[in-house]
């Protein structure tokens, strides 16, 4: 048995890790930035990376710069993955899972945008959503559907566009539909795309995402605010109401603090309790697998921490994982976003010149 073991836990090396991987948002590191990151993720025996795929950035230039997608005239993601540092994901063997975090689009008066949630979901909006994410899902099972790849398009963070809604709309109706019209469009586009093309050896998903599972949205006066005697969230709101294959769960509300009191220095040792506590509670109310869509820590907001930083915390929450065994899970990040933002610095797992933790190759390269 002994051998065997061995034997198994070898091919683990030799293999990609098709369940578990980094997401890149921004970063510094701008031109050639999905080739950078790229080999550092397989160094590390990871197979998955994740990416947003829409009109506000390319990759190569800033955010809504006016030099994005120079050349492409019509930037909706099908069009964006048909360019060659995107191409180069789905061509590359090392990656058997991509996740795309991916937006369509409409030019509303100054170049293409995400198609805007904050107003009444309209035939416009739903005719746009479901062509975007059906020529998406048409041009990967058909041109791509030999490989032997998942790819899973995926929103982000459901919850935060809810509080964007209802802040901007004083709705949490609005918001609840709007959200629910929406999603259910985008799976309908996938699986429309996937009856097409039967025999595609391509697997391809859709992942719905939230973040709020104990913690949810109240109206304080005028605001809309996040706490733990919320009203609102996508889990208990939205959820019960689109389809989805997957739910997805950016899971920071679980491993950064308790959300009773929102106090982060808190025993490490705690967040993987913590974290398995919570994928219960999401399993009961998920008609689907339930995957980890996001999951980091800020060295600059936890190492200072009395009660432990980030190597002993996500120890923690590693372990829960290798308990919960969820069919994917994400790293927030490769590479740190640009200093200068609101967030805490430091999630960058594959910064070059710092070394990746030894607790995460060994949950990478491992059989569980």
């Amino acid at each position: 048995m002994r051998s065997l073991l061995l034997f198994l836990a070898s091919l683990s090396f030799a293999q990609p890790n098709p369940r578990v991987g980094f997401y890149q948002w921004e970063s510094p590191v701008s031109s050639g930035l999905l080739r950078t990151a790229r080999p550092r993720i397989e160094s590390t025996g990871a197979g998955l990376l994740r990416i947003y795929l829409g009109a506000r950035f390319d990759y190569i230039s800033p955010v809504l710069s006016p030099h994005r997608f120079e050349g492409l005239p019509d930037p909706t993601p099908a069009r964006i993955l048909q360019l060659p540092w995107y191409r180069a994901l789905l061509d590359d063997p090392a990656l058997p899972t991509l996740v795309f975090t991916v937006y369509s689009s409409i030019d509303y008066g100054a170049g293409r945008d995400d198609i805007n949630l904050l107003r009444p979901w309209s035939a416009r909006e739903e005719r746009a959503e479901y062509d975007q994410i059906f020529a998406l899902s048409n041009l990967l099972l058909g041109d791509y559907g030999n490989l032997k790849k998942t790819v899973i398009l995926a929103n982000h963070e459901a919850d935060n566009r809810m509080l964007e809604i209802m802040t901007h709309t004083g709705s949490p109706e609005l918001a609840v539909r709007n959200l629910a019209a929406w999603q259910n469009t985008r799976f309908r586009a996938v699986d429309d795309a996937r009856r097409r093309w039967p025999k595609a050896r391509l697997k391809l998903l859709n992942a719905f995402e939230i973040s709020l599972v104990n913690l949810a949205i109240f109206q304080d006066g005028h605001h809309f605010r996040i706490g733990p005697h919320g009203r609102w969230n996508a889990l208990r709101d939205v959820v019960p109401q689109v389809h989805y294959d997957l739910l997805s769960y950016s899971c920071y509300e679980s491993i950064n603090s308790p959300f009773e009191t929102g106090n982060v220095n808190t025993p490490a040792a705690q967040t993987g309790p913590r974290l398995l506590r919570d994928l219960a509670l999401i399993a009961r109310a998920a008609r689907a697998p339930v995957m980890i869509g996001e999951l980091g820590f800020a060295r600059e907001y936890f190492d200072p921490l009395p009660t432990g930083g980030v190597t002993a915390r996500l120890d923690s929450a590693l372990a829960a994982l290798r308990q919960a065994r969820p069919p994917y899970v994400v790293f927030w990040q490769a590479f740190d976003a640009p200093r200068g933002r609101p967030e805490p610095y430091g999630f960058g797992l594959l910064e070059p010149g710092r070394p990746v933790p030894d607790v995460l190759l060994r949950f990478i390269r491992s059989i569980w």
